[in-house]
Formats: structure tokens, C-alpha cells, sequence
């Protein structure tokens, strides 16, 4: 379940786990490093349609986001401890409502044509 999106020195982007870790590694064979390729996985995506609006939307909260020297985005935090949408589940809340509003967002940036999905970026 993707937690975050992190920038490289090169502009991709990496979706991580609740470990920092890229989507699909859960085990820390892999030190964390943000200059790290992971070996020859391909885990950084470069997403052209990516705005700084977009990942505002996408961030749990103003404290979800990292800056880098340059006041550049690098980090954002889908959820937080409060808004995580698998606590209290018994309980009635829209987070999940609101953690897939943030996939489908974040999923139509990557598409290939933006004409198919401009109204949902919007």
C-alpha cells in the first residue's frame, strides 16, 4: 500500500512503503538512500504532469510534505497515523474514500494522453 512519493536527484518519482521502501520491497536488504538505484530495479517513474498543485492535493496534511533546499517538493506522505486508512476499521470514517481518490489522482498523471483524464487532474 503505497504511504508516500519521493523525488530523485533526477526528478522521478518512487511510491514507498511504510518502511521507506520502494513499493514491493518489505524487507531492509536494501539500505534506504535516496541516491540509491536499488540495484537495476526500476523503481523511479518520471511523471511530466506531476505539479507542485497535485502533490498538495495528493499530501495528507501541510506537515506530509518535505521540501529540499531549493523549497522543491522531494517528499509526500499519502496518509498520516490519523487519516491511515486501515485503523478503525469498525469504525464508520471515509479514509479509504479519500486514500483512493488520492491513487485514481495520482494514477491519471502517468496517463500517456492527458486529454482522457484532464477533468480528473482538474
Amino acid at each position: 500500500m503505497p504511504y508516500g512519493l519521493h523525488r530523485n536527484d533526477n526528478g522521478e518519482w518512487m511510491a514507498f512503503n511504510r518502511e521507506n521502501m520502494p513499493i514491493g520491497i518489505n524487507k531492509k536488504t536494501i539500505e534506504y538512500d535516496q541516491h540509491s538505484n536499488y540495484g537495476d530495479l526500476p523503481v523511479f517513474t518520471s511523471y511530466p504532469r506531476l505539479s507542485e498543485e497535485i502533490l498538495l492535493r495528493l499530501s495528507a496534511d501541510k506537515g506530509s510534505i518535505q521540501r529540499d533546499k531549493d523549497g522543491e517538493i522531494n517528499k509526500i506522505f499519502l496518509y498520516n497515523d490519523f487519516s491511515n486508512p486501515v485503523n478503525n476499521l469498525k469504525e464508520v470514517s471515509d479514509h479509504f474514500e479519500k486514500y483512493w481518490c488520492k491513487l485514481r489522482l495520482l494514477s491519471t498523471v502517468c496517463f500517456r494522453y492527458p486529454e482522457q483524464t484532464e477533468h480528473l487532474v482538474k
